[in-house]
């Protein structure tokens, strides 16, 4: 899964993807440009109790993401497990909307007034208050 952090960084999540863990000795992170396949940039290796990386980027390219596991097998050289390709686009737009999720993921509480549920949200980008959800009983 390929989230947008802002807009130079893009989050690469493995985290429930990934089974039978415990074949695997570490995970590597392929990424490459859209317009060149060759000019690839591999991550340092990750440890197999890490399940996400952030990688730096350029804005509004579009790149390519893979996870790789990496399984050593002695004199038998490496068994390398990829997933499939995933194609992503930092913008401006995403930032907008990872934002407004990330604010509606916080919320406070869900209060009732007169019989009616108030869905309340921390203070961010929207306001303190962002909904209103009547509810009857």
């Amino acid at each position: 899964v390929v989230k947008q952090v802002n807009l130079t960084a893009v989050e690469v999540s493995w985290e429930g993807l990934v089974t039978n863990v415990e074949c695997a000795d570490n995970f590597v992170v392929k990424s490459w440009p859209a317009s060149a396949p060759g000019d690839y940039i591999l991550s340092p290796i990750i440890p197999t109790d890490t399940f996400k990386w952030i990688i730096s980027r350029i804005p509004r390219m579009k790149f390519f993401y893979q996870v790789i596991a990496r399984e050593e097998k002695g004199w038998n050289g490496v068994e390398y497990n990829k997933s499939p390709e995933t194609p992503y686009r930092t913008d401006d737009i995403k930032m907008v909307e990872h934002a407004v999720e990330d604010e509606i993921s916080r919320v406070a509480e869900v209060t009732s007034i007169n019989g009616k549920n108030l869905l309340m949200f921390t203070t961010g980008i929207l306001a303190s208050v962002i909904s209103l959800v009547a509810m009857f009983n």
